[in-house]
């Protein structure tokens, strides 16, 4: 899979990850015309206990979920897939434990 910023398994190893279980793969089709989302969802949905300079214990159990609707690009949806797509690879060479005080402040946005 894909992302706009990386391979998923790159994001995950970028963050050092482990991923846990269950691992989900849901699909939703469009209904209807009326819908206002445009074409089909796919969402995956995964746990996964990261080790990222400066989180400590926050990302250890986490939850990772990117979704794609038809013609668009996988999109981070949930905070910890958010952090890993937009700082693993910057937060694994941070030896600082205030770099990550940036990238929270930002995605809190």
């Amino acid at each position: 899979m894909t992302t706009a910023q990386d391979k998923l398994d790159d994001l995950l190893r970028h963050g050092r990850c482990i991923i846990g279980e269950p691992v989900g793969v849901h699909y939703s089709p469009k209904v209807d015309e009326q819908q206002a989302a445009k074409g089909d969802l796919w969402r995956v949905e995964l746990s996964a206990g990261c080790n990222l300079a400066g989180l400590g214990d926050f990302a250890r159990d986490g939850v990772v979920i990117f979704e794609k609707r038809e013609g668009q690009a996988w999109e981070p949806q949930s905070f910890l897939a958010k952090l890993l797509a937009t700082y693993a690879s910057e937060l694994t060479d941070q030896k600082d434990p205030e770099a990550f005080e940036g990238a929270q402040k930002s995605l809190a946005k």
